[in-house]
């Protein structure tokens, strides 16, 4: 036992002391008194050994949530108290009692204040799965709770979900993502002297850009008209959302103005024989867009065309004359390189090729017979004909045949002279003018006035005298026989 004071020794008798002893008085805790973060380790509370008083000490914690009302700390009776790991939020008050036998004494107050458990809700929001290069909307996270004070927010993204970056400038508890073009992943960070939590990760499915496929022609892209091109295929459409893809087929005659095909919804079609030229493209309809095929150009050839031969001379003419040539225009249409190949028919029915013919005009030359013509073209699309011009011959003239010789007697006049054959060719039309001749030597011949039908009765001779006729047609005259 401690005993403190001095004895009063006035007087030399001896006596029986009162020893008073000093005020007990407990010694002051120390400790972690700064804010602790949920789950923080308070560290050690300390206190110094009480002073005064009489008899041994004894200790005691004690604890308050409101420096009010004080509560005993099971079994914490020793010098030091080590409140340990703090997982309870809140402000916590700690004091220790001292006891002897003198009374007890109370120590200062040690305040610690923990801060409750931070934690982070649960982020919503956005538009999944979007199309390629559509807005994915606003992502919302509650804002974070417990902690320190000075929460600081930080959205990041990621396209892996492993490798992550923060995105810049959102700071905020909410994000508009935007337009995205791939699948990303997306979290909030909430920051604080405490931790740093992360939010669930939401994911934006992009899908792949909607890409129509390739068109090709497995055929010919110059035809002739009324034939078949091939097939116009493509291939698949690519990306876009999942599911079915809707193939049309388009048309249009000026590339301007597209129409629907009717039926024509399969990955390739047939256009069948075409007359005009036709542009074709393929429609693909996806949830997410609609696109095209590069377009594909069938040339249909114009129909092919023989020209048209004209006669530059005459189309009536007499045996053994050249009627002139034949002046035409080019052939049109059908595919290029035409070949020309004149033709003649005696029958307009049976048609021959002239030998060297082959040019875009044609000099017949002297003809002898009624003759038709007409120009062939041969082209890839086809054989035509031009018109067909007919050139009459007139027969070749023939000036028929006179009566006998006559013996007549000095003073008397022969019979009439008359055609035995008249004459024939030619157009058919003569005209007659006797002549006579007393020498029957060129240039001796003179006309009888008068004597222009197809008999002559001369009048009374004295002296041998020939006659002749002399007949005349548009293609010449001449002279009958006898």
């Amino acid at each position: 036992m401690i005993f403190t004071g001095m004895v009063n020794m006035i007087n030399a008798q001896s006596g029986v002391p009162a020893f008073v002893a000093n005020p007990l008085i407990e010694a002051t805790i120390s400790g972690n008194n700064t804010p602790l973060c949920w789950g923080g380790n308070s560290g050690n509370l300390i206190g110094d050994t009480a002073t005064g008083g009489i008899g041994s000490y004894t200790y005691q914690w004690q604890r308050s949530l409101d420096n009010i009302s004080w509560s005993n700390i099971v079994g914490a009776t020793t010098l030091t108290y080590t409140p340990g790991i703090m997982t309870i939020g809140g402000n916590f008050y700690y004091r220790r009692i001292v006891h002897n036998d003198c009374g007890y004494d109370t120590s200062n107050v040690l305040f610690i204040q923990v801060y409750n458990q931070f934690a982070l809700g649960t982020t919503t929001g956005g538009t999944t799965p979007i199309c390629f290069g559509q807005d994915a909307g606003t992502l919302t996270s509650p804002a974070a709770t417990g902690g320190a004070p000075g929460i600081t927010y930080q959205w990041q993204s990621s396209l892996d979900g492993t490798t992550w970056s923060d995105i810049t400038g959102a700071t905020t508890t909410t994000y508009a993502i935007g337009t995205l073009t791939d699948t990303t992943h997306f979290r909030i960070v909430a920051m604080n002297t405490c931790d740093t939590l992360y939010g669930n990760v939401k994911t934006i499915i992009v899908h792949p850009l909607f890409v129509e496929g390739i068109a090709t022609l497995v055929g010919s892209t110059n035809i002739c008209p009324g034939t078949d091109p091939g097939n116009v295929t493509a291939t698949a459409a690519i990306g876009g959302a999942a599911g079915l893809t809707a193939y049309q087929w388009q048309r249009s005659i000026d590339n301007v103005t597209w129409s629907n095909i009717i039926g024509a919804t399969a990955q390739s079609y047939d256009p069948g024989t075409l007359s005009v030229d036709t542009w074709y493209r393929r429609m693909s309809t996806n949830t997410c867009d609609t696109t095209y095929t590069n377009i594909i150009f069938i040339d249909v050839y114009d129909p092919l065309d023989g020209g048209l031969i004209t006669l530059v001379g005459n189309d009536t003419i007499c045996h053994s004359i050249d009627p002139g040539f034949f002046s035409s225009t080019a052939s049109t249409g059908g595919a290029p390189g035409s070949n020309y190949q004149w033709q003649q028919s005696i029958d307009g029915s049976t048609w021959s090729n002239i030998v060297g013919a082959t040019t875009q005009d044609y000099d017949p030359g002297i003809l002898d017979t009624t003759t038709v013509f007409r120009r062939q073209v041969t082209n890839t699309c086809g054989i035509v004909y031009s018109n067909v011009i007919i050139i009459k011959v007139w027969e070749e003239l023939n000036f028929g045949v006179l009566g006998h010789v006559q013996y007549i007697c000095p003073g008397t006049a022969p019979a009439a002279y008359s055609f035995i054959t008249l004459p024939t060719g030619g157009d058919g039309n003569y005209t007659y003018q006797w002549i006579s001749s007393t020498t029957n030597l060129v240039g001796s011949w003179t006309d009888i006035p008068g004597a222009t039908g197809t008999s002559y009765q001369p009048g009374i001779l004295t002296t041998t005298t020939y006659f002749s006729v002399r007949v005349t047609n548009v293609c010449g005259f001449g002279y009958p026989t006898y």
